[in-house]
């Protein structure tokens, strides 16, 4: 929206300024702080409780732990074994260690559990519940924390949600999840969690008033979930409380906002000195080492760093193959083949290997009609899912032999109403898939693999969790 207004040719500064205004934007470095402070209004600015809400916090201690808690003491003794066993067997098919390798469901609800594990089990709980009540029936207190476990789910998966053209494709970025959107998810969140105090489950205030400040008052101001960076307002927490003192009564939330400001723009030079012409000579002490004031506010940063990651694939365990298909023979033509036991990627960081599901990058084919009289519009690339057979190199480069994932229209009868498709989930949940003919396989290069995608086996089919529905995992 900001490009857009810029880019069109407005006269002065003071008439972008304006039309940004009547769009709820504001120019210049530091605004959206500043908004921040100001909502409160003089006087009654307090930087951990009032203003800035840490969503990872909220959303998985304080909601997800006791939700999932309550769920599990709402089952029978059969059903939480049940519940137990098919949590645990779900870690056979996620890529990387988890929660889930040795679930213990004891420490549900308190803090022993790290917000990354509250991640997980917030994104894999509600489909093994799900289908568990697809079986057997479940009590009816289970039912209704499952539905608050699934609004809670729907809401975080929005909010996290990040899509990139590169990675996700335009019609991703497009279709991302608004303000408005996600207002609407925290409602039905606040609905199902307002149902359960007519059950007996009481809430503490702090947890539902700053899912309301989330709402209403941090996400119109910093418009994207992501961006709220909770590791900065928790490294400065004392820091800013410190500057609220010095003050005296004099702007307080100026003074912890400034603050803040300052340590943002600190922590992006130290990240990359050379872009702020910043000699390297500066951030270091007398031994050649990097000073510790420079280390913590790379913290603040984050510990990307763009330059220490190459578009390259390393593969791993060469494997002898006595036979070759006719697929990879036609397609190496000559060329030297090797297959391997798995391949990573040095730019995003996952590894592949026989079995994973990957998230493929691809234009569809374009259907023209010389007798038509409308230009056809150019294809946009979308995100197609494909279950690895083989890991192959042909003359270095890294080739996958795939069989693609396909969305499964079944038709469902949902509360007595009409079949509605279930192809893919609308609340940002797992759609069903199943695999295609195996005699459709397909070679895929490594360029066009952006990510990766977990396929959890439910009855006949499979449920895709990919990065709109919760997976990889959010970290703490």
């Amino acid at each position: 929206m900001q490009r857009a207004v810029i880019g069109a040719g407005l006269s002065s500064e003071t008439t972008i300024k304006a039309a940004l205004l009547l769009n709820g934007m504001q120019k210049g470095p530091g605004d959206q702080f500043r908004g921040l402070s100001e909502t409160r209004g003089a006087g009654s600015f307090d930087v951990h409780e009032h203003v800035i809400v840490a969503p990872s916090h909220l959303l998985f201690f304080n909601l997800a732990g006791p939700l999932l808690q309550q769920v599990y003491n709402a089952l029978s003794v059969l059903q939480r074994d049940e519940f137990v066993d098919d949590m645990r067997a779900c870690s056979r098919y996620v890529p990387r260690h988890t929660v889930l390798k040795a679930f213990e469901p004891e420490k549900m609800g308190g803090t022993t559990l790290s917000m990354s594990d509250y991640a997980v089990l917030l994104t894999i709980a509600p489909t093994v519940l799900d289908d568990m009540h697809s079986e057997t029936v479940l009590p009816a207190l289970a039912v209704s924390v499952l539905a608050a476990l699934k609004a809670l789910r729907a809401f975080a998966n929005a909010l996290f949600f990040r899509p990139t053209i590169r990675n996700d494709g335009e019609n991703a970025v497009r279709c991302k999840p608004t303000v408005h959107t996600l207002q609407l998810l925290g409602c039905s969140l606040l609905k199902e969690l307002a149902s359960l105090t007519s059950k007996g489950i009481n809430w503490e205030k702090p947890s539902v008033h700053r899912v309301l400040e989330l709402l209403y008052r941090t996400l119109p101001l910093v418009q994207i979930g992501p961006a709220i960076c909770e590791l900065l307002f928790e490294k400065f927490h004392q820091v800013s409380k410190r500057e609220i003192e010095r003050s005296n009564s004099h702007d307080p939330a100026g003074f912890s906002m400034q603050r803040w400001r300052d340590a943002e723009m600190l922590s992006r030079v130290v990240a990359a000195p050379k872009k702020y012409g910043i000699p390297q000579e500066w951030l270091t002490d007398p031994n050649g080492q990097e000073t510790e004031a420079v280390l913590q506010h790379k913290l603040g940063f984050g510990s990307w760093f763009p330059e220490r990651r190459t578009e390259a694939w390393s593969t791993r365990g060469m494997q002898q193959c006595s036979h070759v298909s006719t697929l990879w023979t036609q397609y190496a033509a000559g060329r030297v083949l090797r297959f391997w036991k798995s391949a990573k990627s040095n730019r995003h960081l996952f590894k592949v290997h026989a079995g994973a599901t990957i998230a493929v990058l691809q234009t569809p084919p374009t259907q023209t009609d010389a007798n038509a009289a409308q230009v056809v519009p150019e294809a946009v690339p979308e995100l197609h899912f494909y279950r690895v057979l083989d890991v192959a190199t042909i003359e270095q480069q890294v080739f996958f032999s795939c069989q693609r994932w396909l969305p499964r229209v079944c038709h469902l009868v949902v509360n007595g109403g009409s079949p509605q498709t279930a192809s893919a989930a609308a609340d940002g949940g797992p759609a069903m898939i199943e695999l295609e003919d195996p005699s459709r396989r397909c070679i895929v290069a490594c360029e066009s693999v952006k990510e990766l995608a977990l396929a959890l086996p439910s009855g006949s089919a499979f449920r895709l969790f990919s990065k709109r529905s919760g997976f990889p995992f959010k970290c703490g």
